[in-house]
């Protein structure tokens, strides 16, 4: 807990030392004093521990808000397709049955980006180290440009069988991540 203590405490200790060997009589008062400051320093370091360990929290839900988000996203493009292929224009349309049109709305979701190695890099960055977070964030603007570029996640929110939240919901508790990890 006093880790790096020497470098901050070193000049008052070896001051009081010096008046104990030296049976000097302001060394209870020097030694009062370093003592003193050692409280200081250790509730210090106390208090910024608790505040890191607080701050790790905190990400660590809003990790699990984006995984929980990501995956109701991936739910509500499946619910979007399942509702186009109920609506009249998709009934009428023979395509609709055919099985290589369900085979391919089955496997929507893996047209989006996966989370796994965003997640991935942000439990390492949660360590709070500086080369951990610039790789997570710049595996956060990577996933955010995958899921930009796919016409799909946005174009399915807003359609005649009702609104999907799609990208705007993966982009949202993308972009609240994001900005917890600069903060």
């Amino acid at each position: 807990m006093l880790h790096g203590a020497a470098q901050e405490l070193g000049a008052a200790l070896r001051e009081a030392v010096e008046a104990v060997q030296a049976e000097d009589p302001r060394a209870a008062a020097l030694v009062d004093a370093l003592e003193s400051r050692i409280a200081q320093y250790a509730g210090a370091k106390r208090v910024n521990e608790a505040e890191r360990t607080i701050a790790a929290a905190k990400l660590q839900a809003q990790l699990e808000e984006l995984r929980l988000g990501y995956a109701e996203a991936i739910e509500n493009l499946q619910a979007a397709w399942d509702a186009l292929l109920e609506t009249e224009d998709f009934v009428e349309d023979e395509r609709s049955s055919d099985q290589k049109t369900l085979t391919a709305i089955a496997a929507i979701g893996e047209r989006v980006p996966s989370i796994d190695a965003l997640a991935s890099d942000i439990e390492v960055a949660i360590t709070g180290d500086s080369a951990p977070l610039k790789a997570a964030l710049q595996a956060a603007a990577a996933f955010r440009a995958g899921i930009d570029a796919e016409p799909l996640l946005t174009e399915l929110e807003n359609t005649e069988a009702g609104s999907f939240p799609i990208h705007s919901k993966i982009v949202a508790v993308l972009d609240d991540l994001t900005n917890a990890l600069r903060a």
